[in-house]
């Protein structure tokens, strides 16, 4: 397992603000469910039927949705949950 930091924008959150959490993981996949557990609240907006309705930026590179939740982690990754935007 890796040392990990999800990083939960305000936008996923509202009414609270963003936050960071730390956790132990070995993939997206193990990262997200960790997040669902310890904020059930937010479940509906991270999964729809178990599939993600976020995109993953794993260090600063957007990963392609076929393969997000089976991509590894390693210690000291950084993890963007972003949510979709909207617009017209």
């Amino acid at each position: 397992m890796a040392a990990v930091t999800v990083h939960l924008p305000a936008s996923l959150t509202a009414p609270e603000p963003g936050c960071e959490i730390e956790l132990e993981a070995t993939t997206v996949g193990d990262a997200v469910a960790q997040v669902v557990a310890r904020r059930p609240r937010l479940a509906a907006r991270i999964l729809f039927e178990e599939r993600p309705q976020v995109s993953f930026v794993l260090n600063g590179r957007q990963l392609r949705p076929s393969e997000a939740m089976r991509t590894g982690l390693s210690h000291g990754d950084r993890l963007d949950f972003v949510p979709p935007v909207a617009g017209g």
